[in-house]
């Protein structure tokens, strides 16, 4: 298995564990929230609605995905629209990302 390979399966399992965890944790707050997820480009991203409202965003970046110009973009329309906004970065990351 090469290291794509192997990074695509640790975003997934990211991914996963954390949407059930917003689906939880929102959950308690809004009963009728949904949770979406999407794997693209080396990078994942869980979603949290009620309705047709964003609740939540989550991003499960990689060193990569997190060289892309429209990251910026995306995260400030995402706190624009008053949704809570996470960032899962590799640890050696985290700093400088912050």
């Amino acid at each position: 298995m090469d290291s794509i390979d192997h990074q695509d399966l640790l975003i997934e399992k990211v991914v996963r564990r954390r949407a059930e965890d917003v689906f939880r944790g929102v959950r308690r707050h809004h009963p009728s929230v949904t949770a979406e997820t999407e794997i693209k480009n080396g990078r994942g991203v869980v979603t949290a609605f009620q309705d047709r409202f964003t609740l939540s965003k989550e991003f499960v970046e990689t060193e990569e995905s997190l060289r892309s110009p429209h990251c910026i973009p995306e995260y400030r329309r995402v706190l624009q629209g008053k949704a809570r906004l996470v960032l899962i970065v590799p640890k050696e990351m985290a700093t400088k990302t912050f």
